[in-house]
C-alpha cells in the first residue's frame, strides 16, 4: 500500500507495536495521523484496535478516533472476533454509561478466560481489568478488588500491574481492608507509573493516612497530586480530599478545591461515583456546619449495593441519632443487620447504632485494630470514645483516638414534644410546608414553634439547629436543668 508517511516513523511504530510500548505507540500515531488518517486508515484501525483499552481509557480522543476509523472501515476490514472485541465491547458499554449491560458478556468473558493463556499479548490481564472496572462502576466493590488482583497478577507489563495493582490498593482501602491494601501496593505499584496507577495508588495511600487519624500526611500526598492526572478517579479524589480536610481549621481553599473537582463530573456518572459524590458533599457540608444540606446531599436512596452504597446508609442513620430518632436510625440500618459487610460499613454500622450489645462493642474494637479505622471511632460518643480507646492503648494499639466532636456542657432549655418533633423536620432540610403536611398542622404554627425552638437552644438558623438538637436531651423531668444551675419551674400564671 501505497503512503506519504515517511518510513523511519513507520518503523518506529511497528517496532513500538512489536514491543508492546504503547505509550511510545500513542506519540507516534500523533504524528503520523494528519497523513495516515487519509491514505491509510486501515493501517491505523489495525493499530489501533492492539492498543489494549485500558491505554485508551486515559486518551479518550483515540477511542473516537478508532469509533471513526471503524465507521469507515469495510466488511473486510472489521477485527476477527476474538478476545480484544470482546474486551472492546465491554469497555465501549462501560464508557457510554451502560455498565449493567455490560454484565451480560459475563458468560463470554469466563469462557474467553479458559482460552487465553497467562501471556497471549496481555489478553488476560486486559480482560481481569475491563472487568473490574464494569464492576467497580455498578458498586460491586469487592468482586472489583479480586478482579484488579487478577490482572495486577497476570500482567506481563510494567504498566498493567500499576495500572490494575493501584485500582486494587484503592479499593482494598475503600472497603478498611488495610493489609490487602499495604500489599498490593508493595507487590504492584510503581510510583513512576504516568497514569491510573500512580493516582490511585498515591489515593490509597492517602486514605490510609486518613484511617490512621494522620490527616496533615494525608492532605500532603493530595496536594502533591496533579488535578489532571487524577482521571477517572476524580470521584474518589473527592472523596478522599473531603476525608482528609474534614475538620480541617487552616485556610479554607483546601475543601473549596475538592469540590471544584467536581466540575469534572461525566455526563454519564457511574452509580458508584454518585453514591461517592453523595459521601463526598456530605463530608464537605458537615466541616462547613451546614447539617441541612449534608442530610440532603445523601439522598433518599443509593444506586449501589456495595460498600458505598452501605456507607451512605449508615450515614443517613449516624444523622437521625444525632438528632434524636433512634428508632428511625434503627429502621435504616436493619436491612445492613446480618450481612457480610466491608470491615469499614461494618465498622461505622456498629459505632452509629443507637444502642450496642457487649459483643457489638467488642466488634467495634477488634475492627478497629485489625483495620486500623481509627478515624470512625471519633464518631463514638466521648465516654464509649475514651473506654475504646484505653482498651486499644492496652492491646498496645499506638494510635491516638482525639475527640471529632465536642463534648456536651452545656444543655439548654428543654423542648416540648412538639417542638422537638418540628425541629427534628426542620434539622433534616424539611420545608415549612412539608413539615406542616407530616404533622396536620398549619404553616403558622410551625413558623411559632420554630421560632421558640431557636430561642430556647440558642440557635439564629437552620444551619445551627442539627448539631443544637444532638445535645439537647429528648425527654427531660419536669423541673428542668442547665449545668449547674436550676432553671425555675415557672408558675401556673406564667405558663397561662
Amino acid at each position: 500500500m501505497e503512503t506519504h508517511v515517511p518510513t523511519t516513523d513507520r518503523d518506529r511504530l511497528h517496532s513500538a507495536v512489536g514491543e508492546r510500548r504503547w505509550h511510545a505507540v500513542i506519540e507516534t500515531l500523533e504524528v503520523l495521523w494528519p497523513h495516515a488518517v487519509h491514505e491509510s486508515p486501515a493501517e491505523l484501525l489495525e493499530v489501533l484496535e492492539l492498543v489494549p483499552e485500558s491505554v485508551l481509557d486515559e486518551r479518550p480522543r483515540w477511542i473516537r478516533a478508532r469509533d471513526v476509523l471503524r465507521s469507515r472501515a469495510t466488511a473486510e476490514l472489521t477485527p476477527a472476533r476474538g478476545p480484544r472485541t470482546v474486551t472492546a465491547r465491554i469497555a465501549d458499554l462501560r464508557r457510554a454509561g451502560r455498565a449493567h449491560e455490560a454484565l451480560a458478556l459475563d458468560d463470554a468473558r469466563r469462557a474467553l478466560l479458559s482460552e487465553v493463556g497467562v501471556d497471549t499479548e496481555g489478553e488476560r490481564a486486559e480482560l481481569h481489568y475491563q472487568w473490574a472496572r464494569v464492576l467497580e462502576d455498578v458498586g460491586a466493590t469487592d468482586r472489583a478488588l479480586a478482579e484488579y488482583e487478577a490482572a495486577a497478577g497476570s500482567a506481563g507489563t510494567r504498566r498493567m500491574r500499576s495500572l490494575a495493582g493501584g485500582a486494587a490498593a484503592l479499593l482494598a482501602a475503600l472497603q478498611g481492608e488495610r493489609a490487602r491494601a499495604e500489599r498490593c501496593l508493595h507487590e504492584y505499584c510503581d510510583s513512576t507509573e504516568p497514569l491510573g496507577g500512580a493516582a490511585s495508588a498515591g489515593l490509597a495511600r492517602a486514605l490510609l493516612r486518613v484511617d490512621a487519624l494522620d490527616r496533615e500526611g494525608a492532605r500532603t500526598l493530595l496536594d502533591a497530586m496533579e488535578a489532571e492526572s487524577v482521571g477517572h478517579r476524580w470521584a474518589l479524589h473527592l472523596f478522599v480530599r473531603a476525608l482528609a480536610d474534614r475538620e480541617h481549621q487552616g485556610p479554607p481553599h483546601r475543601p473549596l478545591r475538592a469540590e471544584a473537582l467536581h466540575g469534572t463530573m461525566p455526563s454519564a456518572p457511574s452509580p458508584s461515583e454518585l453514591d461517592t459524590v453523595r459521601i463526598a458533599r456530605y463530608l464537605l457540608h458537615t466541616s462547613s456546619g451546614r447539617r441541612d444540606l449534608a442530610h440532603a446531599a445523601l439522598g433518599p436512596s443509593t444506586g449501589t449495593e456495595g460498600v458505598l452504597g452501605h456507607l451512605v446508609v449508615a450515614l443517613r442513620a449516624l444523622d437521625l441519632v444525632r438528632i434524636g430518632r433512634p428508632a428511625e436510625a434503627r429502621l435504616v440500618l436493619a436491612p445492613l443487620r446480618g450481612r457480610r459487610l466491608a470491615p469499614r460499613a461494618e465498622l461505622l454500622m456498629l459505632v452509629v447504632s443507637p444502642d450496642r450489645s457487649a459483643d457489638e462493642s467488642e466488634r467495634i474494637e477488634a475492627l478497629a485494630a485489625e483495620h486500623g479505622l481509627y478515624r470512625i471511632l471519633t464518631l463514638l460518643p466521648d465516654g464509649e470514645r475514651r473506654r475504646t480507646g484505653s482498651r486499644l492503648a492496652g492491646l498496645r494499639t499506638a494510635v491516638p483516638v482525639p475527640c471529632l466532636e465536642p463534648a456536651v456542657t452545656v444543655v439548654r432549655a428543654p423542648l416540648t414534644s412538639r417542638e422537638r418533633e418540628v425541629a427534628e423536620h426542620a434539622a433534616l432540610g424539611e420545608s415549612t410546608a412539608d413539615i406542616a403536611a407530616a404533622l396536620f398542622v398549619s404553616a403558622n404554627t410551625v413558623k411559632t414553634q420554630l421560632r421558640s425552638v431557636f430561642r430556647k437552644l440558642g440557635v439564629s438558623s437552620r444551619d445551627e439547629l442539627f448539631a443544637a438538637l444532638a445535645r439537647a436531651p429528648r425527654e427531660v423531668p419536669a423541673d428542668a436543668w442547665t449545668v449547674g444551675v436550676a432553671v425555675p419551674r415557672r408558675s401556673a400564671t406564667a405558663a397561662r
